[in-house]
């Protein structure tokens, strides 16, 4: 199958398969499903298999970064998430007051920014609005991903999801964290009320 899709790509006078082997045995990504490799676990599987500009440009991506290393689609997401942070910090800056014409604005891809950006703000659970924002990190992604199949942008955007599926999981590990915690004082401060253990005993 890989040669076929190779000579597919060939013929049409593209390059789409050049990485067909390495994606190939990647495992599949879901926002809703834990990351089911390390990004030190891809970085290595990856940095066997491409060239050596390719790997230059690959170990460089950064979710909230804007390293391109020349690559036009890093440069469209990039740009989608300029806009989105500036938007965001617009919106705060006219409901506190203040003159969110100083912030500038760029120009989105998209206009589903000042959407997202709206809907974060309006949240009252950080971490809600933090999955909501990751939520449409996520959607974008795989629009710019369209039409890519086993290329370095393929690779590119398979490593930001994975950033994305590393962040929700710290955060879904602090929040336990948290909630135990919270939950332990409550249990410590319901045993040394005299009260309370008065009437755990009767």
């Amino acid at each position: 199958m890989g040669r076929t899709i190779e000579k597919s790509c060939k013929s049409r006078g593209l390059n789409l398969a050049q990485y067909y082997y390495t994606i190939a045995a990647l495992p599949y990504l879901s926002f809703d499903v834990p990351p089911p490799i390390s990004v030190e676990e891809f970085l290595s599987f990856c940095r066997d298999t491409l060239t050596e500009s390719d790997w230059e440009i690959l170990r460089q991506v950064s979710l909230f970064g804007e390293e391109t290393g020349g690559n036009e689609l890093l440069a469209r997401w990039h740009q989608w998430e300029r806009s989105f942070r500036s938007e965001l910090a617009r919106l705060r800056a006219s409901r506190l007051g203040l003159d969110a014409e100083s912030i500038p604005r760029i120009v989105p891809e998209s206009g589903r920014v000042g959407e997202v950006a709206r809907a974060a703000l309006m949240e009252g659970s950080p971490a809600v609005a933090e999955q909501l924002i990751l939520k449409a990190y996520w959607e974008v992604l795989e629009e710019l991903e369209v039409n890519h199949f086993f290329d370095l942008e393929k690779l590119l955007i398979y490593y930001l999801k994975l950033q994305i599926l590393h962040l929700q999981a710290q955060r879904n590990r602090e929040e336990g964290v948290k909630n135990f915690t919270s939950v332990y004082h409550r249990i410590r401060e319901q045993r040394e009320n005299p009260i309370l253990e008065r009437w755990s005993t009767q």
